[in-house]
């Protein structure tokens, strides 16, 4: 059960990371700042970032492991991604910019992380 719940939270990971892309550049392209928006999303995909993980580590210490150990790697790194792409201070004046890239690389990350499974 817990392993079930663990494989569906990278497709809903993902998603997150998908909306994320969508409100900062529809903000973007109308020129206002959506930080409200955007910074629920993002508290939002760290929730769901944060669930995959306890419930990774309760797969793992019951007997189940990744087939990649690249996988633990890739979770801290996808926990880690949108707080630094929101606080990076070089990119405070392209803000949206540096959220996508981040959403893009969480992305990225729950995609390789779903195969790495």
């Amino acid at each position: 059960m817990i392993a079930n719940a663990h494989h569906l939270l990278a497709p809903l990971v993902a998603a997150s990371a998908l909306v994320l892309l969508v409100v900062v550049f529809s903000g973007a392209a109308r020129h206002r700042p959506v930080r409200f928006a955007s910074d629920r999303v993002i508290l939002l995909a760290l929730a769901l970032v944060g669930l995959g993980i306890v419930s990774g580590l309760v797969v793992f210490l019951t007997g189940g492991a990744p087939s990649d150990p690249l996988h633990f790697v890739y979770a801290i790194v996808a926990l880690a991604v949108l707080p630094v792409a929101r606080f990076w201070d070089r990119f405070a004046r392209h803000r949206a910019l540096a959220l996508g890239i981040g959403a893009v690389v969480l992305a990225a990350l729950m995609l390789r992380l779903f195969q790495t499974g």
